[in-house]
């Protein structure tokens, strides 16, 4: 995950900054444009000192997903105010790119774990993959992980860090080299 742009002109997902508290104004102008986009959201109850509220939170703050070809990033800052800058490894011009199946990966953990899951900087490269048994996520492979002493499954969001979500190891069955290779 997380790849240098390629000159095609293929859509790919990019991870780009909002200015700060603008997620969703970005994501509501962004959907007023027609452009795909994904702004990962959980239920919260914020507690104040008078009452407290069920909330629509930004599970990353101030990070919003776009689907794009990379010829459509740049004329996106004159056309969507709040919009800082696009994730990049080397620098302007080299947005990092998210391959589709893990953007589907995270999609997936945030839909189906939005209270459970964390978003650690950890960049989680080694560790047994998985396949889920039961549940919302049955099917899919994952990576499984240990994180402050819970077991933890992960999708990787590239430079971003690493999607957890504390999953009952007991609901997961480990894949073999040969499974995974091909194509479960």
């Amino acid at each position: 995950m997380g790849e240098p742009v390629k000159k095609d002109n293929k859509v790919n997902w990019y991870a780009a900054y909002t200015h700060s508290c603008q997620e969703k104004q970005v994501a509501a102008r962004l959907a007023s444009l027609g452009v795909e986009h994904y702004l990962p959201i959980r239920k919260e109850i914020r507690k104040w000192s008078d009452r407290k509220k069920l909330i629509d939170a930004v599970v990353i703050p101030r990070i919003i997903f776009i689907h794009v070809r990379n010829a459509e990033r740049s004329p996106l800052f004159e056309k969507v105010p709040g919009l800082h800058h696009f994730i990049s490894f080397d620098g302007p011009g080299t947005a990092a790119v998210i391959p589709d199946s893990d953007m589907e990966r995270f999609r997936a953990l945030v839909e189906a774990y939005p209270q459970e899951l964390s978003i650690t900087a950890e960049k989680f490269t080694k560790g047994d993959r998985v396949v889920v048994l039961e549940g919302p996520l049955k099917g899919r492979e994952f990576t499984l992980v240990k994180a402050s002493g819970r077991t933890c499954i992960a999708s990787g969001l590239g430079i971003l860090g690493t999607a957890l979500v504390s999953f009952d190891a007991a609901n997961l069955q480990k894949i073999s080299n040969d499974l995974s290779a091909s194509g479960r």
